[in-house]
This record gives C-alpha cells, sequence and structure tokens, in this order.
C-alpha cells in the first residue's frame, strides 16, 4: 500500500473491505481483523439486462453473426492475464468457429529501457504469431457492456493474481452471459454453489479453453443457466444489498462509539 492509503486507513474506525480476500490482504498488512468489516460490491441489476437480438448486436460490433463470441472486458495488463486469454482463445479456435472481443485500453506502464512500453503492441503480435489477428476485435472503449455480453456466448477473466473483487463477473451473469474465471481473489467468493466449476486455475490456456467449450456448450443444452446466474447476482450482489451493508458499519459505528448522529433514525432495508 501506498502512504497515503496506510495513513488514511490507519485513523479509521471501521474499514469496509468488499471481499473477504481484501480483508486477508489488509491483515497480512497489520491491520485488525475485528477492525474490518466485509461487504461485497454490488451493482443495480436494472442495468445489466440481457438485451435480444443477439445478430444486431452482434453486427453493431462488427463481428460475424454466426460462431461461438468470447468475451473479455477490463483493462489490458499483464496481471490481468491476457496473454492467457489469446492462447486459450488459439485452442478454441481450433476447436470450433470462434471470435473474441477485447474491450478495454492498454494499461500505460515504463518500458525497461526508459519510455513507454507498447503493452497493445505486445498483445497483437502475440495473437499474430497464435494466428487468431484476424479472429480478434479490439475496442478501446465499450459504453454499453451488457450489449457485448448479450451479444457473447461466454466472458472470460483471466486475472493471474488476486482480484481484490471481480466486478465484470457480476455484470455478465446478470446479462444471462456464463463467464470463466480464474480462482484467485474476490472472484471465488462471487462463483459458489453450481457456479463454482466456472473457474479455473490461473494462467493455464489448456484448463481455459477446454472449460469455455464445455460451459457454451452445457448453456445451450440449459438455456435457463443464464437465468440463474442472473439469479445469484441479485440476491448476493445487488446495489441495494451492498448500501444495506455499508449502512449497517456506519450505524454499527455510531453506536459503538456513543455518537449522536440522525443516522440512527434511519430504517434499514431488509437484504
Amino acid at each position: 500500500m501506498c502512504t497515503q492509503f496506510r495513513l488514511g486507513m490507519s485513523q479509521a474506525t471501521r474499514l469496509v473491505a468488499i471481499s473477504e480476500q481484501t480483508k486477508r490482504d489488509w491483515v497480512a498488512c497489520g491491520y485488525p481483523p475485528q477492525a474490518i468489516d466485509v461487504v461485497h460490491n454490488g451493482i443495480d441489476p436494472g442495468r445489466y439486462v440481457r438485451r435480444t437480438g443477439r445478430s444486431e448486436l452482434r453486427r453493431a460490433l462488427g463481428v460475424p453473426v454466426e460462431g461461438l463470441l468470447v468475451a473479455y472486458a477490463g483493462r489490458l495488463h499483464p496481471a490481468k492475464g491476457v496473454e492467457t486469454l489469446l492462447e486459450g482463445f488459439s485452442l478454441i479456435a481450433r476447436k470450433r468457429p470462434s471470435h473474441l472481443v477485447l474491450a478495454g485500453r492498454a494499461a500505460i506502464m515504463p518500458a525497461s529501457g526508459g519510455g513507454v512500453r507498447d503493452y497493445l503492441g505486445e498483445l497483437r503480435g502475440l495473437a499474430g504469431r497464435l494466428g487468431i489477428d484476424r479472429a480478434i476485435t479490439w475496442i478501446e472503449h465499450q459504453r454499453d457492456i451488457a450489449s457485448l455480453f448479450s451479444a457473447s456466448d461466454v466472458t472470460i477473466v483471466p486475472s493471474l493474481w488476486s482480484e481484490p473483487f471481480g466486478r465484470v463477473v457480476i455484470e455478465s451473469m446478470a446479462c444471462e452471459t456464463p463467464v470463466v474465471a480464474s480462482r484467485v481473489g474476490g472472484i471465488s467468493e462471487i462463483l459458489t454453489g453450481e457456479f463454482a466449476e466456472w473457474t479455473v486455475k490461473p494462467g493455464q490456456p489448456e484448463e481455459l479453453a477446454s472449460r469455455a467449450l464445455a460451459i457454451a456448450e452445457r448453456s445451450q443444452a440449459d438455456p435457463r443457466i443464464g437465468q440463474r446466474a442472473r439469479a445469484h447476482v441479485a440476491s448476493f450482489f445487488s446495489l441495494d444489498r451492498m448500501i444495506d451493508g455499508v449502512e449497517h458499519v456506519l450505524l454499527g459505528a455510531v453506536e459503538r462509539f456513543g455518537m449522536p448522529s440522525s443516522l440512527a433514525a434511519v430504517p434499514s432495508r431488509p437484504h
């Protein structure tokens, strides 16, 4: 942690972590576990709704209407496992006609010899060597992310190490699109129950490809799996649930320290 974070957090009465993994990380940095409450991130399910008209959505993205469509949304950074994704996608493309959409900007990183590293160029070069450059659409920014997820058969989150939470996972699930994600950080706290099988070991392109193909086939055989994924998000990772969790922490802190506050009169919404 930077000095600003350490100083600010050390003065806090309570700390709110967005996952159990984040809490463990903070405890490892010396913060007392009894001062940390976990409130998972949440989204408004009304903003992430499956769009209809998959063919039209794909045409709008400029991708093939037919075939398997794989989506990635997030920063292009080595920690995000984009190289693993490209290697895994090359294996997918050998099995069946497929296309990959990479939606995100490349992180700005220093080059070893000075200047700025051309990470996007490195990724494009790897795609060329793998022979999949023509099967990839690169999008710097996707404003309507729900349209991307709705057009796709599977979303992949291939992070190599600890994700504090994994917001893209719940956004895709809310749009009823299955997710294959690395078993790291807070992601394992999202993909529980029947969705635990959507997780893979990080840095393993073969396992990533195999699981993505299997899940895509299973979702065709069981169309309701997307509805169950959305229901899972609505139950455990909604915006209202997150707000209630933070409110509970704040009211608890006020009560614990005997601080008079009009907050005490605010009724909590049920989870």
